[in-house]
């Protein structure tokens, strides 16, 4: 089906004098058109809708009777009904819905920038642990280096004092060696001298 609505009051936003409505009804969808272009049948609906045609509004045929029902009707019936016939009515849920959705997403922004807050205040504690531990890991190292130095003339200390008492345990026996040569000797003489010529 292909409807064609003149649009020289510029009633529908689309910039042409004429505007296409094109529907096809198909097993697995149905596809809509707009100017030979496709388009949802959200885009259909809203486009209508902002033209004042909407799917709520029942007013496109008046029934009888429904005239003297009009003028029977109260002032705050008839603002109600000039509302629901302008699409207000639909202009004023959509109103609220954006504003709904408005403060939510302004509760969210808040709630990321509280977020980036704590990221940022976490960031920089992280930054100044970070600093602290590069520091201990530089002290630890000079630790580590001054142990190893101290191990290391410990050490040299040690061995030095072993290899003196080495040294002096060498010269006691060398000093032993000696007395008990010369022992031998005083013997050896006394021997001599004692047995009969």
């Amino acid at each position: 089906v292909e409807i064609g609505l003149g649009n020289t009051d510029n009633r529908f936003p689309t910039g042409n004098n004429e505007l296409l409505l094109r529907g096809a009804i198909g097993w697995n969808k149905d596809e809509h058109s707009l100017d030979k272009k496709g388009a949802s049948k959200a885009d259909v609906t809203n486009l209508l809708e902002s033209a004042g045609f909407s799917k709520s509004n029942p007013y496109y045929i008046v029934p009888q009777g429904r005239i003297t029902a009009l003028t029977n009707a109260k002032d705050h019936e008839r603002l109600a009904l000039l509302k629901e016939v302008a699409g207000t009515k639909v202009y004023e849920q959509r109103r609220t819905e954006s504003l709904r959705i408005m403060s939510e997403t302004e509760a969210k922004r808040s709630r990321i920038s509280e977020l980036l807050d704590y990221i940022d205040t976490h960031l920089t504690e992280l930054e100044e642990e970070k600093e602290e531990l590069k520091e201990f890991e530089e002290k630890d190292k000079d630790r580590r280096c001054l142990e190893y130095a101290l191990c290391q003339r410990e050490l040299e200390e040690v061995a030095a004092a072993l290899e003196e008492i080495e040294e002096e345990r060498r010269g006691e026996v060398h000093g032993a060696n000696v007395r008990r040569e010369q022992f031998a000797d005083r013997e050896q003489r006394i021997q001599v001298r004692s047995s009969p010529t």
